[in-house]
């Protein structure tokens, strides 16, 4: 009587640690969609930050050379307008001092598009490892996944053990029963 309990028992303490795991599995795999979701978000994010900074770069560039130019445009009109009579000297004054800024703002376009392309390259490198801590992650949710259901299909066969082992014990129960009610008998018979 005492194995039917303990088989009872046992087999009622394995039911509930194979609903633990279950429950385990379940919530292992609601962290893992969980954290693709974020880690989507987190690159779209990412992306469209940096959309925004070369919208800001380039528009700022933009509105340098606007500026530039006409400031350039209003000396040269005032050079027109003030030195006529001098005005094919003012014209190669003019051409020099436009190669000059244009050389100088090519400086500026070079030096800005290094600062940009730098700041993308810094952006994207931030990204990979991001990307890859992220990626290290999945792998490690994967094998505790895997281990746990490794665990619990073991549990579901140490379950299905002992209901065998309970159903021949409870097979076996009423011919014990019977021989230890022949063997009381006998025992009174000789006494």
């Amino acid at each position: 009587m005492d194995a039917v309990s303990s088989s009872s028992l046992l087999q009622n303490r394995n039911m509930e640690s194979e609903l633990r795991l279950h429950r385990e599995v379940q919530d292992l795999q609601a962290d893992r969609r969980e954290k693709r979701l974020q880690e989507h978000s987190s690159i779209k994010q990412l992306k469209l930050k940096h959309q925004a900074e070369l919208m800001k770069l380039n528009n700022e560039y933009e509105r340098r050379m606007q500026e530039t130019e006409i400031k350039y445009y209003q000396k040269i009109r005032s050079l027109m307008d003030t030195e006529e009579k001098k005005r094919k000297l003012a014209i190669t004054e003019v051409e020099e001092q436009m190669k000059s800024r244009v050389a100088s703002l090519m400086e500026e376009h070079d030096r800005a598009l290094r600062k940009g392309e730098e700041y993308f390259s810094q952006i994207q490198e931030k990204q990979q490892d991001e990307l890859n801590k992220l990626k290290e992650e999945m792998k490690k949710l994967q094998k505790e996944e895997v281990q746990r259901n490794k665990d619990f299909s073991a549990a579901q066969q140490e379950n299905h053990r002992l209901k065998e082992t309970l159903q021949e014990v409870q097979q076996k129960l009423p011919e014990l029963h019977g021989q230890l009610q022949e063997h009381k008998h006998s025992k009174e018979s000789t006494e």
